[in-house]
């Protein structure tokens, strides 16, 4: 997919297929792929996508957002106000589920919350 990827409250749920079965591919550069509206922490968020999110050529930032998979980025990946990025149980490549990630921002190169998934 191409153009802008932002979730301002809304969630984008699967249902009849498992989470680790959807692929959310931002192609080419733009603006930043963006979670909003509010609810982090426990019972993180308002805004919430179901799948593995690619944006290699875009920044990401959850202000707060949830992901159920992961989350792959090749440039800064900001994780605040308690969002949470959540590995899906039954996906062999599960590495890390970051919970309250509280005023954390990764900024570096190509940076991923799931530490040993392969970059795409």
């Amino acid at each position: 997919m191409s153009g802008s990827f932002k979730v301002n409250g809304g969630k984008i749920v699967v249902s009849g297929i498992a989470e680790k079965d959807v692929l959310y591919n931002i192609l080419g550069t733009g603006e930043q792929v963006a979670f909003t509206g509010g609810g982090g922490g426990t019972g993180c968020c308002n805004a919430a996508v179901d799948g593995t999110l690619v944006a290699l050529s875009r920044n990401i930032a959850l202000s707060p957002g949830l992901v159920n998979g992961q989350l792959c980025g090749g440039k800064n990946i900001s994780i605040v106000s308690g969002s949470s990025v959540q590995c899906v149980p039954g996906n062999p490549r599960n590495a890390l589920t970051r919970e309250s990630a509280s005023n954390q921002s990764h900024t570096a190169g190509r940076k991923r919350a799931s530490s040993d998934a392969p970059f795409f």
